[in-house]
């Protein structure tokens, strides 16, 4: 489904130590999360993103706030040693068709 909702890429910043994504791949960690960022139609409705009144099917439809799993950027920060969780969402100030990320990898010496 179109709506216009600016549908760019989002970055998750996961630093400390997080037991909760021990085992899991960068491919899971997207997978996990593209599957909840998500509004239902009737959410962008009343918020007036989407014409119309809010009908009951409204409440069961969905629309996905990013484009594809490989548009979610997961970066792990921090030291494995530290205590505690934390987490940072960078959201796109744009569409993906005008703001890419762009990645390049660090080799330490």
């Amino acid at each position: 489904m179109s709506v216009p909702v600016r549908q760019g890429q989002v970055a998750i910043v996961i630093a400390g130590a997080s037991e909760f994504w021990a085992g899991w791949s960068k491919l899971d960690v997207r997978a996990y999360l593209y599957r909840r960022i998500r509004r239902s139609v009737a959410d962008l409705k009343r918020a007036g993103v989407m014409p119309g009144t809010v009908v009951p099917d409204d409440h069961e439809q969905y629309v996905q706030l990013v484009p594809a799993p490989d548009d979610i950027l997961v970066v792990h920060a921090g030291s494995p040693d530290a205590t505690g969780y934390r987490c940072a969402v960078i959201l796109s100030e744009l569409p993906k068709v005008a703001s890419t990320a762009v990645t390049k990898a660090i080799r330490l010496p």
